[in-house]
């Protein structure tokens, strides 16, 4: 028994006409009818009495529509909800991001892509950078949010999102509070508070190579699993640290940020996800991520990371 008979067996039951019947599943009546016929043979039994007048179920034709109605509603259901699934509108994406990812950007983006996508399920996690590149290569989470650079097995893509200055933030009772701006130079001999490079090993050589190139050489340095610890730190009056601006947020009593004069790359958020990553509602999240970036994205790059 296959669809196309059953299709045009439930038609025909349920209208009772062989002409509208055909109409409904998009096929000549001839068709429909060697399909019924077809139907019959294989069966062993009529489905239809036929007349001039008239097209009635036989008993056994009752039975079968009875029994097969309800299969059709399903598969109508079932196609119903794959056409949707494959343009993105249902389904579940997983999504990682950085504490400091939280502030603005990932609720902004959860609050949009709910009202687009309102059947679309947001599995939210919070985790170190370190924690979200495992998970995405191992296809734990579909996308995450973190910042550039990372170390990778290569097995990703990302693109940047969001641009924001580096600051250092001070202790509210340091000498250098009493500058507007802040060379990293002077932060020679001073205590810093930095992120473990086990957990972001990127962000942890980026700062080491801009403070060398300065020829700054901390007194000490303590490490910090999280932003919102090292700025805790820093407001406690253990050491100065070198943060994304958009720390300064948090609020914390007792910290003071300054510029940074010297001339250094700016701290880049970027999304990112597995080479591989084909499934829809979250290539949909990708897409408006894209559109709500605050940066001028290069369309090759981009394009060609979406494609591939």
């Amino acid at each position: 028994m296959e669809f196309i008979q059953i299709q045009s067996f439930l038609a025909v039951a349920e209208l009772l006409n062989f002409s509208q019947a055909a109409k409904k599943v998009f096929l000549s009546q001839p068709a429909v009818s060697h399909q019924i016929h077809s139907l019959e043979k294989e069966l062993g039994f009529l489905l239809f009495e036929r007349s001039h007048k008239k097209v009635e179920l036989t008993p056994a034709g009752k039975t079968l529509y009875r029994e097969l109605a309800l299969y059709g509603e399903q598969f109508e259901k079932t196609v119903s909800q794959t056409r949707l699934a494959s343009r993105g509108e249902i389904g579940r994406v997983r999504v990682g991001f950085i504490s400091t990812a939280a502030v603005d950007i990932v609720p902004n983006l959860i609050h949009r892509f709910s009202e687009s996508h309102p059947h679309v399920e947001l599995e939210l996690c919070n985790g170190l950078t370190a924690s979200l590149i495992r998970q995405l290569e191992r296809q734990q989470i579909d996308v995450a949010f973190f910042r550039t650079p990372y170390a990778s097995s290569g097995l990703l893509q990302h693109i940047v999102i969001h641009n924001e200055p580096f600051n250092v933030f001070l202790p509210a009772n340091h000498k250098l509070c009493s500058k507007t701006t802040v060379s990293l130079h002077d932060l020679d001999k001073e205590v810093l508070v930095s992120y473990a490079r086990n957990n972001a090993p990127g962000y942890h050589d980026f700062l080491n190579t801009n403070l060398r190139a300065s020829g700054a050489e901390p007194a000490n340095v303590h490490f910090a699993n999280d932003m919102y610890t090292l700025i805790s730190m820093v407001s406690a009056g253990v050491g100065v640290a070198i943060a994304p601006a958009s720390l300064d947020r948090y609020g914390l009593a007792d910290v003071q940020a300054r510029p940074i004069r010297d001339d250094i790359a700016p701290s880049q958020i970027a999304i990112a996800f597995h080479a591989q990553l084909t499934h829809p509602a979250a290539r949909a999240f990708i897409d408006l991520a894209l559109s709500e970036a605050t940066v001028r994205l290069d369309a090759r790059h981009d394009a060609a990371a979406l494609a591939e």
